[in-house]
């Protein structure tokens, strides 16, 4: 049956780029005329007839050409309807239906079919000016009613401008799709899942194989993504090259393995598919912007993925402009219009057809002329085309019923006709194909065969093997037998017929010998000449083949014939040369002569050149000469600066730089007696302070008595306040104590100030500590002791003294370390430390400034996880994926590192961690460089001092190497503490979780890194791929650690404190500190003693610790009624420390002996010192020491030694040399120097001065003035000592006298009693003592106590009878005198003072005796009565 007539074929158009108006095709093939007209009585046609040719009569020619129609969007995008053909309901809801992803996105998002608004296909919806295919942003008029969909709601300009570039990209992956379907003739996955698909390179090495078979040798697939998959990715590389890809469109590898630039993938296939086109090879790619629709989430999820990988979307539509600047894309536009899809054909074509004649030319020229004319009417063309072809079908279904019936059963024969030929046609074909691929096929079978074969052969080969040792034994002993009998048969026959069978064998024999001797005239007659020519030609390879034998054989003996050849040349040599010598041995003088003659002529003339040659150079000879010297000096100075002891020789070459040294060491001179002056005048002050402590004492034990205090305080009107009325003060007061305690108490004060002034003794035992290593605790307890001696840096003297004590405990660490690493790796105290210092107010605000940003970033992400080991992040996404799925993840967990890290998503999280900590890193270290102007002076003297001591104990180090100690000296000692004890630093209100402490580390880690100066190495592999940002970095790092150390001012300039201070100081320094501390301090000081000092007398330390003994058990032992936590106020003593430590007279001598060492090195040579002491002097010696004399101009210089003088110039070299040898055995006698060594620290001196020439001038001038500033100090304290002294006494004298003249006015005394016959007796005599006379027999005093003895030659009845009068006449004097009855007793008359008594009792004596012992008194029952009595003490 026949269907109704098609429409004029027409030849998809791809759309021109650069106008919105669709290309017109005027060249359609016309309907065939000739169609037989259709019989009237013709039945009708059913509705499934299959088609037939098309017959439609021609259009007319005046009709306007049939525009082509819209080309194919997609092959699963929905064809827009025109409006005479609109889409329903149904039709939209079978889209919603679709199993397609975009035409389900399409039906979900519209109501009807005017929401199918896409520029170049809907009608009424114009392009973006100057971007075909671009959509405007335009809201359509449903947007604003209520039932707008979910695609138009909101701020729809925003969100269609924040993804358009996102679905831009979309619609280029949905070209490349179409295309690589139409090339590979398979489907590929959609556009969402193309880029995952594209990873493997299985659909690019497909691509390549259809292309260029030759370059693809196996495409290995596999559904994990492995390393194997960029083999197939390297295939699509040389196909890539081979079709001479530019670069501006290639990618590499990681753009599409690991996802980096996938957008450049995409580009660069519409790249190849312009190329491609170009060539006639594959279809072209078609224009889809603008004509696909896609989900608000696949287009969000395109442009979140654009934004994270921060890429840049290439121009697709300026590809074609790169191949073909004058017009690409009208090129591409025309010429793809008469291309067909098919991608068979454009593999085997070569070239696109072109038009071969003017009328072609012209006709195109028409077309196109035509076609611009209608570009603005298409859609009135479309209805045209739709109604000429509707018309023509009409016409053409009414000539068909026009034919007759009785034709009917012929056209349907004829049907029958064309599909048996069609059917046979395509038989034929597959006959054909199946011809071609024969060999295939037979080489299949046979494949299929062979396996089947060889499959069964396995398997018997399996049976076999199992009785493999069976059979084996089975089929030799088979074989064995059946070859004997067999052996055994023949031999038999051969037996048998032995005599026949040589007689056959000769006759065969000449019989084949006949034939072949037959044969051979036969061929030789024949090929006469031919045989020659062979004969000579095989003669010809003989001989070239021996020839080649022999050239190798020759070459592999080559060595040993040039051996032999040298051998014999040798030989012929020697015999010629003997036959010379023997000829010219009897012309032998003749010869010398000459040669000499020739010699002495050659000699000359290089003389005389080199003469003139520098001559005519000599000021450049000159100059270098002076180079050369002045080099080798440098080098031997560098050697001399940096060699500890010297030898001899060394130090003589440049002893002369010591000539002009006697102002040097007159200054040297009086340093030293400015010295003994400062220690003279700190004696005396010392005396001065122990005296005013005695007056303390003094009155304290009036105080202790019972004297009033309002007595004592109403005579302050000269300034003095003898007593504290700080609470804490007064337990460790003298009222508290007897004179032990006190005595303790001022050597504790005493050892507290040299530990606080003197920190090498804490610095060794830090060093000790460290050595044999102490428990955790006892560390912290002393950590804690330290800091409480030093008052918890409250102030800055103690500020500066805790400075000092770092700077020398670092100075001994680095003394002991081979690098800043190892001093670091073992921690020490002095390191534990710096803890508290950095919790002090300036550094602990600094070090919040600095790290505070980061680590409240990092705190604030509770589940950030900056891990960087591929591993456990591989394994953390494991349990992750378990948590949350509530399965076993297939995913093994028990894999190497290597293959982890390929693993897609740990990947993903290991590149973002890295990202993170990078950015952490910077901005912290950024905050570092932005606090650069706030960081403590403490932070930079200890960075700057322990940098110093590096670079003393290396001498050649770099300044780099100096800024990367420095910097890891910075991060190690102060930011680390921050960083790890946020806590501490009050950084955080709330302790972190350990997530976040570990992300914390991580960040540490980069950022020591950057300060140590070096990128990561084999420790932490993982942090390796951060290396360049952290060279980068260290750079600037270097920049910031030098300008921190830079013009640092000295410590005694920046704290205005020396150590002399406390020395001169009027007011001693304080410390509040606990008894129980004293007590550990004590113990750890007595138990450490022989580490610390070596028990000389020069030690102060040693002396204190000597006088202390063993720490007491408990805190009573030392302050009366004191507990262990009661804190205590001591005011430190500087008396127990030495400023001056050494001997100035001993210095002043070694100066001398120095001196004249200088002079003895100068005169004689020898080894060592030993060896120039003991040399002998001779007259050379004498002269050479006058002249040097004269030279120098030697004035009669007098240096002080003691109370002598000594003169060089007036000595002889012997004499100067006895006298240097007796100051020697002197300093060696007062253990100054040691023979041991033989006398190397005099050279090592020397040349100390030699080195420090300079600098020891600006020190020693320094020197000169503090030593002449602090003797102005002490002068003045001097003067204070004595004022105060002066006011004590003065002070005493009148409260003695006030306390004494106010019991003027006695008490009434009882009539008739012995006092008062006593008192009548004195005033009548006129004997009455100004301050009163008591009267007290023995048997009353021994009733009070206060008599404890007396003579045993009174009894006991006799005591009634013996009375003592005790009586004051003088302020403070007291006359004892006993009687027996009335008469004296002799030798019982006496005075006691009042200052003698209370020493008495302050030295804990408990009774003294009177009379030269005759009587014995209670010490503090006898006060009592005294102050009772002379006191009116009640």
């Amino acid at each position: 049956m026949l269907s109704s007539t098609p429409s004029a074929p027409s030849i998809p158009v791809r759309p021109n780029r650069t106008s919105n108006a669709p290309t017109v095709l005027s060249h359609a093939p016309p309907i065939p005329s000739n169609t037989p007209p259709i019989p009237s009585n013709a039945p009708p046609i059913p509705s499934n007839a299959p088609p037939a040719p098309s017959s439609a009569p021609p259009i007319p020619s005046h009709a306007p050409p049939i525009p082509s129609p819209a080309p194919s969007v997609s092959s699963t995008a929905p064809s827009v309807p025109s409006k005479s053909n609109a889409i329903g309901g149904t039709d939209i809801e079978t889209l919603r239906k679709s199993s397609n992803v975009i035409l389900r996105s399409l039906g979900q998002n519209i109501n009807s079919v005017e929401d199918l608004s896409i520029p170049g296909v809907s009608p009424g919806v114009e392009d973006l000016t100057g971007l075909h295919g671009r959509i405007r942003l335009q809201k359509h008029d449903q947007d604003k009613g209520p039932e707008a969909t979910k695609w138009s709601r909101g701020n729809w300009m925003d969100s269609s401008r924040k993804t358009i570039q996102g679905y831009e990209y979309l619609c280029h992956i949905g070209e490349a799709k179409e295309w690589l379907e139409s090339c590979l003739g398979e489907p590929v996955p959609d556009v969402t899942h193309l880029e995952q698909a594209l990873r493997d390179g299985v659909i690019l090495a497909k691509l390549t194989k259809v292309f260029a078979p030759h370059l693809v040798k196996k495409i290995f697939v596999s559904p994990k993504l492995q390393y194997r998959h960029t083999d197939n990715i390297n295939y699509f590389f040389q196909f890539l090259d081979q079709v001479d890809m530019p670069d501006l469109f290639t990618f590499v590898l990681t753009d599409l393995y690991d996802k980096k630039n996938v957008p450049k993938v995409i580009y660069c296939l519409h790249a190849l598919s312009y190329i491609l086109y170009s060539k006639g090879m594959a279809p072209p790619m078609g224009d889809l912007v603008g004509k696909l629709e896609f989900s608000e989430s696949e287009i969000d999820d395109a442009q979140k993925g654009l934004d994270k990988a921060g890429i840049t979307l290439p121009n697709f539509s300026a590809v074609n402009s790169h191949f073909d600047p004058s017009g690409p894309a009208s090129h591409f536009s025309s010429e793809s219009s008469t291309i067909s899809h098919s991608p068979s054909k454009y593999r085997s074509s070569t070239s696109l057809p072109t038009s071969n004649s003017v009328e072609d030319l012209r006709s195109e020229l028409r077309d196109n002329l035509i076609r611009s004319s209608f570009r603005n009417q298409y859609q009135a063309l479309v209805e045209f085309q739709a109604r000429s072809r509707g018309h023509l079908t009409r016409k053409n279904i009414s000539q068909l019923k026009a034919f007759d019936r009785e034709k009917i059963k012929n056209i349907i024969a004829l049907q029958s006709f064309c599909r048996g030929y069609c059917q046979r046609k395509l038989t034929d074909s597959l006959r054909i194909k199946l011809l071609l691929e024969e060999p295939s096929i037979m080489s299949l079978q046979r494949l299929a065969r062979g396996y089947l074969i060889k499959k069964r052969l396995r398997d018997v080969q399996g049976i076999l093997k199992s009785s493999e040792k069976s059979l084996i034994y089975l089929q030799s002993v088979s074989r064995a037998k059946s070859f004997r009998e067999k052996l055994v048969a023949d031999r038999k026959l051969l037996q048998a017929a032995e005599p026949g069978i040589i007689e056959l064998q000769a006759l065969c024999r000449a019989r084949l010998f006949k034939n072949r001797h037959s044969n051979i005239q036969s061929d030789v007659s024949v090929t006469g000449s031919d045989m020659s020519t062979f004969q000579s030609i095989c003669r010809g390879y003989l001989s070239r083949r021996r020839l080649n034998y022999t050239r190798i054989g020759l070459d592999l003996a080559e060595p040993r014939i040039i051996a032999f050849q040298a051998y014999i040349k040798a030989e012929i040599v020697r015999y010629h040369l003997s036959v010379l010598l023997d000829t010219l041995d009897d012309k032998c003088q003749n010869l010398s002569d000459f040669q000499a003659l020739c010699r002495g002529h050659l000699n000359r003339s290089r003389i005389q050149q080199r003469s003139d040659y520098y001559n005519n150079n000599l000021s450049k000879v000159i100059k270098l000469q002076s180079l050369v010297r002045t080099w080798l000096q440098n080098n031997s100075y560098r050697s001399f600066i940096h060699e500890k002891s010297p030898s001899l020789p060394v130090v003589k070459k440049f002893i002369h730089l010591l000539e002009d040294n006697n102002l040097d060491f007159a200054e040297e001179i009086q340093i030293e007696s400015s010295r003994k002056l400062l220690t003279d005048e700190m004696r005396n002050n010392e005396s001065l302070e122990q005296y005013i402590d005695k007056l303390d004492v003094k009155i304290a034990l009036l105080v202790k008595n019972k004297i009033s205090l309002d007595e004592v305080l109403s005579h302050r009107n000269k300034g003095f306040e003898p007593a504290s009325s700080d609470p804490v003060d007064d337990k460790t007061g003298i009222s508290a104590l007897d004179k032990s305690g006190r005595q303790r108490l001022d050597l504790y004060q005493g050892l507290f100030f040299i530990l606080q002034t003197q920190p090498e003794y804490f610095a060794k035992l830090f060093q000790h500590f460290q050595e044999i290593g102490i428990p955790e605790r006892e560390t912290k307890l002393l950590e804690q002791l330290v800091l409480e001696m030093f008052g918890h840096l409250q102030k800055s003297r103690e500020v500066f003294h805790f400075l000092r004590l770092i700077s020398r405990s670092a100075e001994i660490s680095v003394a002991r370390s081979s690098s800043v690493e190892d001093m670091l790796a073992h921690s020490s105290l002095w390191q534990g430390l710096l803890l508290a210092l950095n919790l002090c107010t300036n550094e602990r605000s600094y070090l919040r400034s600095v790290v505070a940003p980061t680590i409240e970033a990092i705190s604030k992400q509770h589940t950030m996880d900056l891990e960087s080991n591929p591993l456990i992040i591989y394994r953390t996404l494991i349990n992750q994926e378990e948590l949350s799925t509530g399965h076993r993840s297939s995913r093994n967990p028990n894999i190497p590192v290597e293959e982890a890290i390929n693993d897609e998503e740990t990947r993903r999280v290991f590149i973002c961690n890295l990202q993170d900590i990078r950015q952490y890193a910077a901005s912290l270290f950024q905050s570092i460089e932005d606090s650069l102007m706030k960081v403590p002076y403490s932070i930079r003297y200890i960075v700057k001092t322990i940098t110093d001591l590096f670079a003393e104990a290396n001498p050649g180090i770099s300044q780099d190497s100096l800024l990367s100690i420095a910097g890891t000296l910075y991060y190690h000692l102060f930011l680390h503490n921050a960083l790890y004890l946020p806590e501490q630093f009050e950084i955080l209100e709330e302790s972190i979780g350990p997530l976040q402490r570990k992300n914390i580390s991580e960040v540490s880690k980069v950022l020591s890194q950057i300060f140590y100066g070096r990128p990561f190495g084999a420790d932490n592999v993982y942090l390796q791929p951060l290396n360049e940002f952290v060279v980068k970095t260290a750079e600037r790092s270097r920049m910031v650690i030098g300008s921190l150390i830079q013009n640092l001012t000295p410590i005694e300039e920046h704290f205005e404190i020396s150590v002399s201070d406390d020395l001169i100081s009027n007011q001693r320094p304080v410390l509040f500190i606990k008894a129980q501390s004293v007590i550990h301090i004590h113990a750890i000081m007595f138990a450490n003693s022989g580490i610390l000092f070596d028990g000389t007398s020069r030690d102060s330390l040693s002396n204190v610790i000597t006088k202390l003994g063993p720490a007491p058990r408990n805190v009573e032992e030392i302050f009366n009624n004191a507990h262990s936590s009661t804190e205590f106020k001591l005011k430190l003593n500087p008396s127990y420390s030495r400023l001056v430590e050494r001997d100035p007279e001993v210095e002043a001598l070694y100066l001398e002996t120095k001196r004249c060492l200088l002079y003895i090195i100068k005169v004689q040579e020898a080894e060592d010192m030993m060896h120039l002491l003991v040399q002998p002097v001779s007259a050379e010696d004498e002269e050479l020491f006058s002249q040097l004399k004269k030279k120098t101009a030697m004035a009669p210089d007098t240096y002080y030694n003691g109370d002598t003088s000594f003169d060089f110039s007036n000595l002889t070299y012997r004499e100067l040399k006895m006298a240097c040898l007796e100051k020697i055995l002197e300093l060696e006698r007062r253990q100054r120097i040691s023979r041991q060594d033989g006398y190397q620290d005099l050279l090592n001196a020397l040349a100390v001065d030699i080195r420090t020439k300079n600098n020891r001038r600006s020190e020693r001038k320094k020197e000169l003035e503090t030593v002449n500033k602090t003797l102005m100090h002490l002068k003045r304290k001097e003067q204070y000592l004595k004022t105060q002294l002066k006011s004590y006494n003065d002070y005493i004298e009148q409260a003695m006298a006030t306390l004494q003249t106010k019991n003027a006015k006695r008490k009434p005394v009882v009539p008739f009693s012995k006092q008062y016959f006593h008192m009548r007796d004195l005033e009548k005599h006129d004997k009455m003592p100004k301050f009163g006379s008591y009267k007290y027999s023995a048997a009353k005093l021994f009733t009070k106590g206060v008599l404890a003895e007396l003579d045993s030659g009174f009894g006991d009845r006799q005591y009634d009878k013996v009375n003592f009068v005790f009586s004051s006449d003088r302020i403070g004097t007291f006359t004892i005198e006993a009687n027996y009855g009335s008469i004296p007793m002799p030798g019982a008359l006496t005075e006691v003072t009042l200052d003698q008594l209370l020493s008495q009792q302050y030295d804990n004596q408990r009774h003294f005796e009177l009379f030269d012992g005759r009587a014995k008194f209670n010490t503090n029952l006898f006060l009592h009565l005294v102050f009772k009595k002379f006191y009116n003490d009640a």
